[in-house]
């Protein structure tokens, strides 16, 4: 391959390393949190796919809409429902929480199945303050958790 390039993303809190050795050479990708975009070699796009499952999981997403990047994301992603319910944005999460009824979001939530996601709807739910007694205690029975424990010091 002749040097191309995928910009990857996390959409996610936290820090994600790729330590990927070039004949050799250890290289270590690192997306520092939420709405980091790195461009990275087609090779290491390989790689992450080969030995990691952060593509399905939502860890990191490819975020170009070219026709290279669709071929690679054919290759990598073989659920595309499982990325899209798993792999959400700080905006995204908040606009869900904000808009809509408790049984839409008990839908939406039903659909969320990896536990860093689950952690990160919650994680965002408690920063905005949701202030939705309904919605607060539809995400504890989500995740099998008293309303109370999770939302400390909303009220």
């Amino acid at each position: 391959m002749e040097n191309k390039t995928i910009k990857l993303k996390r959409n996610r809190a936290g820090a994600y390393t790729v330590n990927f050795d070039n004949n050799g050479s250890l290289k270590a990708y690192t997306w520092h949190g939420e709405g980091v975009i790195k461009e990275v070699p087609m090779e290491v796009v390989e790689y992450i796919n080969t030995v990691s499952t952060c593509f399905k999981k939502g860890a990191l997403v490819i975020v170009e809409d070219t026709e290279e990047a669709k071929q690679v994301k054919g290759n990598v992603v073989s659920d595309d429902d499982n990325l899209e319910n798993n792999s959400h944005t700080r905006e995204e999460i908040e606009k869900k929480l904000k808009s809509g009824n408790t049984a839409q979001l008990k839908k939406w939530l039903e659909k969320i199945t990896e536990k860093r996601e689950q952690a990160f709807v919650l994680d965002v739910a408690v920063a905005m303050k949701l202030d939705s007694s309904a919605k607060r205690k539809a995400i504890a029975e989500w995740l099998g958790a008293k309303e109370e424990a999770l939302f400390i010091n909303i009220d």
